[in-house]
């Protein structure tokens, strides 16, 4: 995680971009991360995360399931006018289940009806000595 790194690029293709994913704490025991791909053990999981994104239009993340090819959750629906230092977030809240003897790759994917500049995934902030942090998703692990 760098220091004044904006967000990336956000693209209006269907299937999104996919969002840096580089850093997990907390209980790791069912969980490992590799090119930005979350693999995750059997289980349901509660899911809560947010995405920003600035100079998009419309926009929406969303966590892919790459195991099964499908959407697992989708964020909410924001708008954001594409002018210098606007930025929204979309939300994602939801469950998944990863059935018994398998682990699931997910990814987190933007959507942006845009093609953004490369802040359109976020501006950084630029505090020195401080990473920058963009999308954020907590996974708890229930059963």
């Amino acid at each position: 995680m760098a220091t004044n790194v904006d967000g990336g690029v956000c693209t209006s293709n269907l299937l999104g971009v996919v969002r840096t994913m580089n850093t997990l704490s907390g209980d790791l025991s069912f969980a490992t991360l590799a090119n930005d791909t979350l693999s995750l053990d059997e289980g349901t999981y509660i899911v809560d995360g947010e995405a920003p994104a600035s100079y998009a239009l419309w926009h929406r993340a969303f966590l892919q399931n790459e195991t099964t090819g499908v959407v697992a959750i989708s964020g909410s629906s924001e708008y954001v006018y594409p002018s210098n230092y606007n930025q929204t977030s979309s939300s994602l809240r939801g469950f998944i289940t990863v059935p018994a003897g398998e682990v699931q790759d997910f990814t987190l994917r933007h959507w942006c009806s845009t093609y953004g500049p490369p802040w359109g995934l976020g501006y950084a902030a630029n505090l020195a000595g401080q990473p920058e942090i963009y999308a954020q998703l907590v996974f708890t692990k229930i059963q």
